[in-house]
């Protein structure tokens, strides 16, 4: 397969590539990153900077990126170190200005230093309605929160919370969902496509209706 019809793909927070299970792009091959171990007293970009491994970045061909929530902020960082083809953000942000005061709020309260990961599992289990994911889902979702490497939500809500990038690019392609709780539509700039409905997880859930977007960014069609 040449580089240029991969899609490297980066999941949410606390997701694996199961995320991706119904993602699918004419032509394309979709491949989802593993999670490299986070470290403390990285930062966003830092943490981003240990995917470059997995991409061919000695390559002279531009690479198509994508990324679901934590992994769309993860992939707005690569776009400005490696030469990049199309960057897909799904329910996510390009920088701090973008995420909601709910997140930001743990600068201040950072209750997720005193949360050992268990219990950040558990409290991602219960608001798994919040999220988006159905009922049927649920001990799948279980089953993803468990992979998490020790310290991963620790370092991970860290690297979210303390992020200081302001740069807006105007060339990502933008997919959200109206509904989103998570990250609320109204903070996000240049969407390209709305997804009626659409929750945070609609990668999973509205599967048919983002297809239809990246075959569009994809394939023009």
């Amino acid at each position: 397969m040449s580089p240029d019809k991969i899609i490297y793909a980066i999941p949410g927070l606390g997701a694996t590539g199961d995320l991706y299970a119904h993602t699918q792009v004419k032509g394309y091959v979709v491949k989802v990153l593993k999670w490299p171990e986070p470290r403390s007293g990285w930062t966003m970009k830092e943490y981003a900077a240990a995917f470059m491994p997995q991409l061919p970045v000695k390559s002279s061909v531009p690479v198509n990126l994508m990324g679901v929530s934590f992994g769309g902020m993860l992939c707005a960082e690569l776009a400005s170190m490696i030469p990049v083809n199309k960057v897909v953000l799904l329910s996510s942000c390009q920088n701090e200005q973008e995420l909601p005061w709910t997140i930001k709020l743990f600068r201040y309260l950072p209750l997720h230093r005193v949360i050992p990961d268990y219990l950040i599992c558990r409290i991602g289990y219960l608001t798994r309605p919040f999220l988006g994911f159905p009922v049927s889902y649920a001990s799948h979702f279980r089953l993803m929160l468990r992979q998490m490497p020790k310290g991963y939500f620790y370092h991970c809500m860290n690297y979210i919370v303390n992020w200081k990038r302001r740069i807006h690019l105007p060339e990502l392609v933008r997919i959200h969902g109206l509904n989103d709780k998570i990250l609320w539509r109204s903070n996000i700039s240049n969407v390209n496509f709305d997804i009626p409905n659409g929750e945070h997880v609609m990668v999973f859930t509205r599967y048919n209706e983002v297809n239809q977007c990246l075959e569009q960014v994809f394939n023009g069609n």
